[in-house]
């Protein structure tokens, strides 16, 4: 148990997405902005317009990084909103699938062979109402 212990603090102790920036195809106003999902915090939260149920946020990392763990996080007070969901990174210029899902919840932790970006995409392909997240953190995990 100890191990696991090292190997989890390990993996998550670095978020990759920190200094990152966030732009949505839409945002319900500046309090939604994509830019919350960004900050750390479990209160705030980006949302598209009421109504909305399919929409897509771009990260851009601060700089290229090599990364196989993605953590999303649903504004759960909110409720449980997204039923279906891709991750895709920017390589060569074209979007490749790197994850592909259906709820997220409380936390989803997204695993996918290693891989290297600048540009990372989530595309809510289903929703119920209009989608909330509240998280969106990069990780490389550490292996012995």
């Amino acid at each position: 148990m100890a191990e696991l212990g090292r190997v989890l603090s390990a993996t998550f102790s670095r978020n990759l997405a920190s200094g990152a920036y966030a732009s949505a195809t839409e945002e319900a106003d500046d309090l939604y902005a994509a830019g919350r999902i960004l900050d750390g915090s479990a209160d705030t939260y980006w949302r598209p317009r009421e109504g909305t149920e399919q929409a897509s946020i771009v990260v851009e990392l601060p700089q290229e990084a090599t990364f196989d763990t993605i953590v999303l996080q649903e504004h759960i007070q909110s409720g449980q909103r997204i039923e279906q969901f891709r991750i895709e990174a920017e390589r060569e210029g074209r979007w490749q699938p790197l994850y592909r899902h259906t709820v997220v919840g409380y936390k989803r932790i997204c695993r996918f062979p290693e891989t290297a970006a600048k540009r990372l995409r989530l595309t809510i392909e289903a929703s119920r109402w209009c989608p909330t997240l509240s998280a969106f953190e990069v990780y490389r995990s550490t292996k012995n």
